[in-house]
């Protein structure tokens, strides 16, 4: 028994004030196969298209545009993730594909040559004309039974590639797991998970006398489904009380138009939907991922931290001489002494607790640093602190500048940084030992050098 396919009424080549500019100077663009509901195949020749407008970085979603009927054609790749170009057709009045994007196929490990139609060691597969695939009842005149079988089934996987999956004949759902409560009934769907086994989602049961309606008892189950690399194979009605299942229970409507649903392109954030990375395919969701389906991970999921522009290592070291922190904070002197390293040093014209001695911003990437201070020593200094305060704070502590009169002292301190970014670097007055007699801070230099 075969039966037909069907198929929402198709609003063709819908204009908007994009496309008529884009009609009117006849430039092809870029577009992604499939609706915004899963859908990819349209009625006979035509396919759903969507023009991506936008790429959001924090969330990975690409924003689609209208979703609309186009013209399909021979040479493109309908798969998992395949951009398309489409051009409007005079002689068609209306837009047709015209060929798979080759780089998007590229990226996706998928030889754009296998869309050659030339190509004798290429075969060729209309899914849709395959009864095979179609759950089927085991009763027969003699047996009664509520279980259902399928048959081995041809279908194109995520890369474009024709797959057969073989069923285990012993491999039978059944559909006395799902009776329903007296006076209803219910739809059943099955799937063709990539494992080789079969996945079984149930809609809502209603009452017998009603008649199921697709945009919703159908999209339930479909909603159900295991993750979006599922084959449907099709669904069967069960009754309350049923004790055999039949020709007639069979769900006169073919699923398979939905054989890849997806429901945004790219990697889904937040995932509402069940959804697999299947082994061997790398994906990558910037900053935060929000999961309220059935996430499984067989490959590789990577969470970019994408806040600030990542660098393998700091550009330089940070250096700062007396003449470039002389003012960046509270007023400041050069006092010139040839037997410092730099010729001189900085200190404060009016010394405090609290003061910020200098200020200035360097681009870090994470990781761990040494700090150093060259300073002249005095028993009127104080305990310097610097703080790094960006993608997030921290302050080095007790760079206590007092002793005996000196220069070239150094006091080295280490901090490890978890966030690349732009960071502000302060020098703070924290106080003074018990011996000193006021607040100077005598800095010769001031370095931030990755180790």
């Amino acid at each position: 028994m075969t039966f037909p396919i069907t198929h929402p009424t198709p609003t063709y080549s819908p204009i908007t004030a994009r496309r008529a500019v884009a009609r009117s100077k006849g430039a092809p663009y870029l577009a992604e196969v499939g609706a915004d509901d899963g859908r990819i195949w349209g009625p006979p020749g035509y396919v759903y298209v969507r023009e991506p407008l936008s790429y959001d970085l924090t969330t990975g979603r690409v924003t689609g545009g209208q979703t609309y009927l186009v013209r399909g054609h021979g040479n493109f790749l309908c798969a998992y993730g395949t951009k398309v170009w489409v051009q409007y057709i005079d002689r068609y009045d209306e837009w047709m594909i015209i060929e798979t994007d080759p780089d998007s196929l590229i990226a996706q490990d998928i030889d754009p040559n296998i869309l050659n139609q030339l190509n004798p060691y290429n075969k060729y597969i209309d899914t849709l004309q395959l009864l095979a695939g179609n759950p089927y009842p085991v009763s027969n005149a003699s047996t009664a039974s509520t279980e259902v079988q399928f048959k081995n089934l041809h279908w194109l996987d995520y890369r474009g590639r024709h797959q057969l999956w073989s069923v285990d004949p012993f491999d039978r759902p059944d559909l006395s797991d799902y009776e329903p409560a007296s006076g209803l009934k219910r739809l059943v769907h099955f799937w063709a998970r990539h494992d080789g086994t079969i996945s079984v989602s149930q809609g809502t049961a209603i009452d017998q006398s009603l008649a199921f309606q697709p945009d919703v008892h159908l999209t339930e189950v479909l909603e159900d489904r295991p993750d979006q690399l599922a084959i449907p194979l099709g669904a069967m009605v069960m009754h309350e009380s049923d004790t055999s299942i039949g020709d007639d229970d069979r769900y006169p409507m073919d699923t398979r138009p939905w054989i890849t649903n997806v429901k945004n392109a790219g990697f889904p954030n937040p995932v509402d939907r069940n959804y697999l990375v299947p082994a061997g395919v790398s994906e990558i969701v910037a900053d935060k991922l929000t999961v309220t389906a059935k996430l499984t991970i067989e490959g590789k999921l990577t969470i970019a931290d994408t806040s600030t522009p990542e660098l393998p290592h700091p550009v330089g070291p940070v250096f700062l001489s007396a003449d470039m922190m002389m003012n960046t904070g509270v007023a400041t002197s050069i006092q010139v002494l040839t037997d410092c390293l730099g010729n001189g040093y900085m200190h404060q014209d009016s010394p405090a607790d609290g003061q910020t001695v200098f200020s200035s911003r360097a681009w870090l990437s994470k990781g761990s640093y040494r700090i150093r201070t060259m300073y002249v020593s005095a028993t009127s200094n104080g305990i310097l602190n610097i703080r790094l305060t960006g993608p997030e704070t921290h302050t080095t502590t007790d760079i206590n500048n007092y002793g005996a009169y000196a220069f070239n002292n150094i006091i080295d301190k280490t901090m490890t940084l978890t966030k690349s970014g732009e960071y502000r670097i302060d020098g703070i007055v924290d106080g003074k030992s018990g011996s000193s007699t006021d607040y100077y801070i005598r800095l010769q230099t001031v370095s931030i050098t990755r180790i």
